[in-house]
């Protein structure tokens, strides 16, 4: 899963839950710090999905999907 820390606190709150067999892992931040692009995949890598999270609402969306998909994919779309 994807965790955020509170540096000053140290409270851990969970961003992103991951089933067993599927893996998460953060890409990278929008510029304004509001949505988190994350790549979502099972660990055959057979079904992977770069999905974009809204912090705010917590609403996400599927913004590509493949079998070899990079952080350059994600971040170029």
């Amino acid at each position: 899963g994807i965790f955020r820390v509170d540096i000053e606190t140290e409270a851990v709150t969970p961003v992103v839950l991951s089933e067993p067999g599927i893996y998460s892992h953060a890409i990278g931040w929008s510029p304004d710090g509001k949505k988190l692009l994350y790549r979502r995949g099972d660990v055959n890598n057979k079904d992977v999905q770069v999905m974009e999270r809204d912090m705010t609402s917590g609403a996400e969306r599927e913004v590509l999907r493949g079998k070899e998909i990079t952080p350059a994919d994600a971040l170029s779309t």
